[in-house]
């Protein structure tokens, strides 16, 4: 009876491919591909496919060469031929040495080379399975314990003269050495954004990876407009505050002195001017009691509440293909940069937000629920009566007249109306700023 092949008889290289470490070392690499295939493709690979697809991308080129085994079986043809391939060398030049980069090249190869192969196919005729470069088959769907067997078995017998074999590895490696160009690329220009954005530094996320670019690239095209549009946003915001604004006053009877004026109420004798002191006592009583002193007006740096729709809406594009989400964050980004500004985040909930937290929502931003402004009003309430808050939302719903009477009495507010936001009765109590382009967020006129 003849011996069953084991793993490492199927394996296209030699085990020297792994030095200087045990196999073991990778493992962990080639569980995380398996969970890959398993999770997006539903295809269940068998171990040895999965680790000569990542050390074919992770070692460089010449050791991959060296370990290679002659051909004996189909896999082992397969690979050769993928090795063989002039793309394959672009690839390997981009992908040797990342750990990333070889699960991610090892993805994109292995599920386009299954999605060639019929797994359908009874256990006798494993021998006629043939790659089909002219069409695409049905998607592979669920594997059972029997289709499993029988698509170990398809790759791992003798695999004779198959003229389309070649043309074949040809197609499935130019698209490989495409997919992990483009992904790379997408990954180093939305790192670099987040790296020029407050609390981006150093910032990592799951939604950045290449991975994520291979599984869903539209999604991943999409994150990066949004980030890319921010960083435009705030550049254009930033620069257009002046820099007297973050030494801007408001007159208050608290905080640092601002200037000298007449005294408005008694609760000023405190900040009586010292020159005052200097007149007889009984024209001092009469200056004061006609409220003609001179007296030290006190002042306090603007400090701006900005609160932000997160709602999926906020996704879609204002003008100019930038992302109304966009727009909102750049300005309160350029606020906080400037003016130290704190950021709330809200859709039928309030959070208080750091910069990193606004990057991280933002590679997560997904339809929901919508909005509810009076959990925002509320918010406001309880803030300090002197700070300047600013609303930004594409959807305003119904609020408590009441609330809004009393928040409009006690705070300054201002509510950015995106579209197709409009207007609701309850807003006539407050400042409101219709925006149609990014130019209407400019803070010079928010913030009038």
């Amino acid at each position: 009876m003849e011996k069953p092949l084991t793993g490492k008889d199927k394996s296209a290289f030699k085990t020297t491919i792994f030095k200087p470490f045990h196999p073991y070392y990778y493992s962990p690499y080639i569980s995380t591909l398996w969970n890959y295939l398993l999770n997006f493709h539903k295809v269940g690979t068998p171990y040895y496919m999965r680790s000569d697809a990542f050390m074919a991308h992770y070692k460089n080129y010449d050791e991959v060469v060296e370990n290679l085994k002659e051909p004996e079986l189909l896999w082992h043809k397969i690979m050769a031929e993928y090795v063989a391939s002039e793309a394959f060398q672009q690839i390997n030049k981009i992908t040797a040495g990342s750990t990333e980069l070889s699960i991610a090249a090892a993805y994109s190869f292995l599920s386009k080379l299954l999605r060639r192969y019929s797994r359908k196919e009874d256990m006798d005729r494993a021998a006629s399975i043939k790659l089909d470069i002219h069409g695409n088959p049905p998607p592979l769907g669920k594997m059972s314990n029997e289709e499993y067997c029988s698509f170990d078995k398809a790759f791992a017998f003798p695999y004779g003269n198959d003229s389309l074999l070649r043309e074949v590895i040809r197609n499935v490696s130019e698209q490989v050495v495409k997919e992990i160009k483009e992904a790379k690329e997408a990954k180093e220009t939305m790192e670099s954004a987040i790296a020029q954005l407050p609390g981006g530094q150093s910032f990592s996320h799951e939604a950045l990876s290449v991975l994520h670019f291979l599984e869903n690239p539209d999604d991943f095209r999409k994150r990066l407009k949004i980030l890319s549009s921010l960083l435009r946003c705030l550049k254009m915001y930033t620069s257009s505050i002046p820099a007297s604004y973050a030494k801007e006053i408001m007159v208050s009877n608290h905080g640092g002195i601002a200037d000298i004026g007449v005294m408005e109420s008694l609760e000023q004798l405190f900040d009586l001017d010292i020159l005052e002191t200097m007149y007889p006592k009984k024209l001092l009583a009469l200056r004061l009691l006609s409220q003609q002193s001179s007296v030290y007006q006190r002042a306090i740096a603007i400090r701006p509440v900005v609160f932000i729709d997160k709602s999926g809406s906020m996704a879609e594009y204002l003008e100019n293909d930038i992302p109304k989400i966009s727009a909102a964050t750049g300005l309160a980004l350029a606020l906080y940069t400037k003016l130290h500004a704190d950021i709330y985040l809200f859709d039928v909930e309030v959070h208080k937000v750091s910069p990193r937290e606004i990057i991280k929502t933002l590679l997560t931003i997904e339809a929901d629920s919508g909005t509810r402004i009076e959990e925002v009003l509320n918010t406001i309430r309880r803030l300090p009566k002197d700070r300047v808050c600013i609303v930004l939302s594409d959807g305003i719903d119904e609020v408590n007249e009441d609330l809004a009477k009393e928040v409009a009495r006690s705070h300054r507010v201002t509510f950015c109306l995106i579209p197709p936001s409009w207007e609701r009765d309850w807003l006539k109590h407050f400042r409101v700023v219709k925006v149609n382009s990014i130019k209407d967020l400019l803070p010079s006129k928010i913030l009038k």
